[in-house]
């Protein structure tokens, strides 16, 4: 019997210390596969980050992936072998080649319009067009595919031939063949109505009596004339629809009306109308202000303002307010107009706040907004009235202090009424002056270069009031902004609480630029938010809301649980209700 060879031993690991088998290259199965993930047989695992350990390179805070290191080192090593280099982009800061365009570069020294120009014609700059008239003889249409109009383009590609004529169109049916009927054929020469006929008794012309012809109905009281089963067609109708010819139509319910107070309108839902219900839905309210406003009548201001009450009021002047001159009610001349002050806005609260601290009045106006939601406006019109207020409000001011310091100066030159002394001319032309200052004053707001001075938490509070906005983005970011077309309030805004001021040129000569002020992150928009909310009054439910928003947002890379999901997504529809309840104010009307 042949002996059975033994198998020949395998050598060692050449790796000191360790006796398990080679299989390849001299080293054992761990030791090369070690070699050949990492390139060096000797390297260990490492041990499994654990959460809560920030990235090993310096000044990374952000957390570990893989390796001791985040996700962008992690991956700048697989790609460039090195946890820190930065690989930039060839034409990072180029603009782009093409002469005339100013966008930054892309790719090959262009932009990308005139990349993707040049990947998908061969040439970055476009073709020139050149006008052609249609090949077709006796067109006089322009080119557009293969030498011919747009007519004739169509055509070939119906048809197969330009020339191609359309043809006309059918002529009218033809009528009926039955002797005096003048309806369309339907079916072997004959209407509808005769090929029923026929398909039923074998002749077009053959008419049927009905059965209850030249009866009455059978029903006691009623004289209608019987159609089927003895019976008219209401007590047929009854019979089908209730199993009854004698059954009664059920009553309805009783009508109701509005339940609003002064509303006669009739009921749509939950005891309201239908323009009261749909305040409710949208507010939540009908309209609170309604019996403010009524009592709102012409009041003197409140005396002892605070200065933080004094700044509330220029700020929102300076965002929804207007100066301006109403003609006189004896004369229409330049010179005898009656100066006032007014704001406009959908809100009611804010414009009754600055009722209750410089007087006035307050009142709605008579056309509604597009959605139907009324406009109310604050006036304050007459010289003694803005003598006892501008001087107190001028220095609070950053927008509109020009048009106030002319306007006060024109309420000094003039008397009361019943001082029995026509004007000289001398004062005459010094009111045409002052009102031509003030037009110029006006015109010249918006251009840039004036200085913005330093505003306080109650004026920013006001402006925003009036003219900003809060919001929580697609990103859930929450952002206070404001826009404006004088940079001095964006710029003092930003001079105050931070930010960013973005300029957005006209689409038109005849409009001025847009001036947008935004303010994000918590770091930077959470100390705005606790400094405005004590003084603001028309939008502290959003500010509050915003604040509450704050507290759910987390450092980068950490989780948020389900319920604070839930409180996030529960501010977010809060803030959303709170915001389509408010649209963009109307200009104001001349009281």
């Amino acid at each position: 019997m042949a002996s059975v060879p033994r198998k020949k031993e395998k050598p060692p690991c050449s790796i000191d210390g360790c006796g398990n088998p080679a299989i390849s290259r001299g080293w054992c199965k761990k030791h090369y596969l070690r070699w050949q993930r990492t390139g060096d047989p000797l390297v260990t695992r490492q041990p499994k980050s654990r959460k809560g350990e920030a990235c090993s390179v310096d000044e990374c805070e952000l957390p570990v992936r893989a390796l001791g290191l985040c996700n962008a080192h992690y991956r700048r090593l697989k790609r460039h072998g090195d946890p820190e280099t930065v690989k930039r982009k060839r034409c990072a800061g180029q603009d782009c080649s093409v002469e005339g365009c100013s966008s930054p570069a892309a790719s090959r020294g262009w932009c990308r319009m005139h990349y993707a120009r040049w990947q998908r014609t061969g040439d970055p700059l476009p073709a020139a067009k050149i006008q052609q008239a249609c090949s077709v003889g006796g067109c006089d249409g322009q080119a557009v595919a293969r030498g011919w109009c747009g007519m004739h383009y169509q055509r070939w590609r119906s048809h197969g031939d330009p020339l191609h004529e359309p043809a006309a169109k059918p002529a009218a049916k033809p009528s009926c063949s039955v002797q005096g009927c003048s309806s369309d054929a339907f079916c072997r020469g004959w209407c509808k109505k005769h090929y029923q006929r026929w398909k039923a008794h074998g002749d077009p012309e053959k008419t049927v009596t009905s059965r209850n012809a030249g009866q009455q109905c059978s029903i006691a009281g009623c004289e209608e004339d019987a159609e089927t089963r003895g019976m008219c067609r209401s007590h047929y109708r009854r019979l089908q629809r209730h199993g009854d010819p004698l059954a009664k139509r059920r009553p309805g319910k009783p009508r109701t009306f509005c339940q609003e107070p002064g509303c006669s309108a009739p009921a749509f839902g939950h005891g309201l109308c239908n323009r009261h219900y749909k305040q409710v839905r949208k507010y939540g309210h009908t309209n609170p202000a309604v019996e403010e406003i009524a009592s709102a009548k012409h009041v003197d201001p409140a005396p002892d303002l605070t200065a933080e009450q004094w700044a509330w009021c220029a700020g929102f002047i300076d965002g929804e307010g207007c100066f301006g001159f109403a003609p006189g009610q004896r004369s229409g001349h330049e010179w005898r107009r009656r100066p006032w002050l007014s704001a406009c806005q959908v809100g009611a609260a804010p414009l009754l706040r600055l009722h209750a601290l410089l007087g006035g009045f307050v009142y709605e106006e008579v056309r509604p907004t597009a959605a139907g939601n009324p406009v109310h406006t604050w006036a304050l019109s007459g010289a003694s009235a803005l003598r006892g207020v501008l001087p107190r409000l001028i220095p609070h001011l950053v927008v509109k202090r020009e048009e106030a310091e002319v306007l006060l100066e024109y309420c000094r030159g003039m008397r009361g009424r019943g001082s029995g002394r026509a004007l000289t001319a001398e004062e005459i032309s010094r009111r045409e002056a002052l009102i031509e200052d003030f037009a110029a004053a006006r015109a010249t707001s918006h251009l840039p270069g004036r200085p913005a001075g330093e505003i306080s938490a109650a004026w920013a509070a006001g402006y925003l009031d009036a003219d900003g906005s809060y919001y929580i983005s697609g990103q859930q970011k929450p952002t206070v902004a404001a826009a404006s077309t004088d940079p001095r309030s964006s710029e003092a805004l930003q001079a105050r609480f931070g930010g960013t001021v973005r300029r957005t040129e006209p689409r038109a000569d005849a409009h001025a630029p847009i001036y947008m002020w935004t303010l994000t992150g918590k770091r930077r928009a959470l100390p705005a938010v606790e400094a405005l909310i004590p003084h603001a009054a028309g939008k502290r439910g959003q500010l509050e809301i915003l604040r509450s928003y704050f507290g759910t947002v987390k450092g980068p890379g950490k989780r948020h649980q389900q319920w604070e999901r839930d409180l996030r997504r529960n501010l977010e529809e809060q803030m959303q209700g709170l915001r389509s309840a408010e649209s963009a104010a109307k200009p104001v009307r001349e009281p």
